[in-house]
């Protein structure tokens, strides 16, 4: 390497360079960047003045895009810019936006003082928009579960200010399935209820109100039972128990647990015509026993 250190520091001249490819980036020219690092072997003349041309170029283009995010401001009250977005004469704000976050974060290569920070930060600046909306959208749910007791949202449930709550909790659920969620936000979400398989949780829900009504009267509800709530666990305990021995496999069949569960409650899982005439042959096979014929009258 020759003699370089008196006009700046590979370093620094590895700055200049990387905010020259950021410039690009802004103005939405990535494609056209072909080297993004370097190896210095001789001199170059006049770098000093070329360099210190080149900085106020992009000090004034950082400043100007800075101006244009404060007028975005002041016409729609925030800063959330959207990727594609772009000024009526054509600059990039949008992507300019997103160089900054990904500096910001050690994505790419860039210059952002703390002084830039500071400014953008003035602003309401989101370096990570991501999770600021959805610590917006939790915020939502935990008023919701405040307000009804549970987060048993239906999916296309908004709130009054026009936040989709219900597809957040779905996409939420299915993060978790698919693990996917971070154990943070998976312990934020329990900590206002989350319920991550509401099929699994009405199904519990309902058999806990068939056990009751067993221990009370020592057989399973019959279809018309009505429980305390309102709700028809004699009703759910014979659609479920039919379409478990119902051929067609379009029905969910139960589970052994489940199965072992709805025994100890009474349930029979023979058809009705097989209940009906295991019914019958128990009451002659007691005549039977008695009589010592089935000549019955």
């Amino acid at each position: 390497m020759a003699n370089v250190y008196n006009l700046y520091t590979v370093d620094a001249l590895r700055n200049e360079i990387a905010e020259v490819i950021q410039l690009y980036r802004e103005r939405g020219d990535g494609d056209q960047i072909m080297v993004e690092d370097f190896t210095v072997f001789d001199e170059m003349a006049d770098c000093r003045r070329l360099f210190a041309e080149l900085e106020d170029v992009l000090t004034s283009s950082w400043d100007e895009m800075y101006r244009r995010l404060v007028l975005y401001k002041a016409e729609y009250g925030h800063v959330n810019v959207h990727a594609h977005y772009k000024t009526a004469d054509g600059l990039s704000l949008g992507n300019w936006c997103v160089c900054q976050r990904q500096v910001y974060a050690g994505k790419i290569r860039g210059i952002l003082t703390e002084e830039r920070i500071r400014k953008l930060n003035a602003l309401g600046f989101q370096w990570n928009p991501a999770e600021e909306r959805w610590l917006e959208h939790y915020h939502c749910a935990e008023e919701y579960q405040r307000k009804n007791g549970n987060l048993l949202v239906k999916n296309d449930y908004q709130t009054e200010d026009g936040t989709r709550l219900g597809v957040w909790i779905h996409r939420n659920r299915n993060a978790f399935k698919n693990r996917k969620l971070s154990e943070k936000k998976i312990q934020m979400l329990q900590q206002i209820g989350m319920i991550w398989d509401v099929d699994e949780y009405r199904w519990d829900c309902s058999y806990e109100l068939c056990r009751k009504y067993y221990e009370l009267h020592g057989c399973p509800p019959p279809t018309t039972y009505i429980a305390e709530d309102g709700s028809t666990p004699g009703k759910w305990l014979s659609r479920v128990v039919i379409h478990h021995i119902d051929e067609d496999t379009r029905y969910t069949k139960l589970r052994d647990d489940q199965i072992e569960r709805l025994k100890q409650i009474g349930v029979s899982f023979e058809r009705q015509n097989d209940l009906s005439w295991n019914r019958a042959f128990a009451e002659a096979e007691e005549y039977y026993r008695i009589h010592h014929d089935l000549d019955v009258p």
